[in-house]
């Protein structure tokens, strides 16, 4: 009777293993589905990450071209703020010139009037 009941214990366990790896095979056929259902959701989030990237990286690129020109343009200014005074020196030098030897001039004339 013991050997019955030891038996009749092994065969439900076997019949409880079976349902426990059925079950087993229904869930994981069930992760599957929805990994992949996870994953194709997840394809336009990645298409927009991708397309943020592009356009995050060309606006970069603009900037330190923008920045480069920038930086141009301040050495230009510089550059022609530095000959515009030279050339408003050399201006005021020979501005000065003409003004002494119209003095100078001025003075002669007085000279040969008192004469």
């Amino acid at each position: 009777d013991d050997g019955f009941e030891i038996k009749r214990s092994i065969a439900e366990m076997n019949e409880h293993a079976k349902i426990l790896e059925e079950e087993n095979i229904g869930l994981a056929q069930k992760l599957v589905a929805v990994k992949q259902e996870c994953q194709e959701q997840l394809k336009p989030l990645l298409e927009e990450q991708e397309e943020f990237f592009r356009r995050n990286n060309i606006a970069s690129q603009v900037l330190e071209e923008l920045n480069a020109n920038l930086t141009r343009k301040e050495q230009e200014e510089a550059f022609l703020v530095k000959a515009l005074n030279r050339e408003i020196i050399i201006f005021n030098k020979y501005s000065l010139k003409v003004e002494l030897y119209n003095h100078e001039l001025d003075l002669l004339r007085e000279r040969q009037q008192r004469s």
